[in-house]
């Protein structure tokens, strides 16, 4: 079954990286990391080389912000991989899952702001991390620049109070993909903007008859 889930995974990581980057010469590279990831990727944006820097692929799962160096070699530990590391802070962990990339990853919580951002082509994108580093996204020549700020920019979701006084409702939100959107309506009928019967009617979370 974990063998059967894993290459479900593969399978959806490969389908969306040839629809996001869909520039040959630019994904084939990256082919190896991509199917042996073992989270479900979201998002990819690719920043092409500049001198002497080799391309970079930054990819999105549901937590995780990853970046991902291509190696000139197996053995070769580039370095801009090494600068990275002692420049940005707030990496949680180190991963391979393939012998011609090396991988950082940082959880999407730790994203402080997400600016400066411009499409392709020769696009940019500055991610600030909470320990007051920077990731610079620069000539970013493949992927879908602005869906991928949107997927990595932190979202508030704690503006409302949740401490169980709306009689047989939960304190706690339980549908992550409407989270934003749920907090921000209830924190409006707490302050008196709308009433509980327009909140259930707007929350994305409750079926509604005739859709």
């Amino acid at each position: 079954m974990a063998e059967m889930t894993q290459n479900n995974t593969a399978e959806v990581n490969l389908q969306r990286f040839a629809e996001q980057i869909d520039k040959e010469p630019l994904h084939s590279p990256f082919l190896e990391w991509v199917g042996g990831c073992p989270e479900r990727l979201s998002r990819f944006v690719m920043a092409g080389e500049l001198a002497d820097c080799r391309p970079i692929l930054f990819a999105t799962s549901r937590n995780r912000l990853y970046r991902v160096v291509l190696r000139a070699e197996t053995s070769e530990k580039p370095a801009r991989e090494a600068a990275a590391s002692e420049i940005v802070t707030g990496v949680h962990e180190v991963k391979f899952y393939a012998q011609s990339c090396a991988v950082e990853s940082v959880a999407k919580t730790d994203v402080a702001a997400v600016n400066n951002i411009s499409g392709c082509p020769q696009g940019q994108m500055r991610i600030a991390l909470t320990g007051g580093k920077v990731w610079q996204l620069e000539n970013i020549v493949a992927g879908r620049v602005h869906d991928f700020a949107q997927d990595v920019r932190p979202r508030a979701i704690t503006a409302a109070g949740y401490d169980s006084t709306v009689r047989g409702e939960f304190p706690q939100l339980l549908d992550p993909d409407h989270a934003e959107e749920i907090d921000a309506l209830r924190y409006w009928m707490q302050k008196g903007h709308l009433s509980h019967y327009e909140y259930d009617d707007a929350n994305p979370a409750y079926p509604k008859a005739g859709k």
